[in-house]
């Protein structure tokens, strides 16, 4: 029997986050530099950039090893 993977560690799920993650940063890039440049959000800004790099790192990972379970 094969092993089940979970969705967490796909290449699917991946592709998604970054794209999500790139939306999101995208999305307070706008906020801070039009309307509301508070602390909050531009620490909330920072961590996106931090969740997007993660994650394009992840794929980036995944696409080279050449298993993207």
């Amino acid at each position: 029997m094969s092993e089940k993977k979970s969705a967490f560690h796909s290449l699917w799920f991946s592709i998604v986050m970054v794209f999500v993650s790139l939306l999101m940063l995208a999305d307070y890039t706008r906020l801070v530099l039009t309307t509301d440049d508070s602390v909050r959000r531009i620490v909330v800004l920072l961590v996106w950039g931090v969740i997007a790099l993660g994650w394009i790192i992840t794929l980036v990972i995944r696409l080279r090893t050449g298993k993207p379970e």
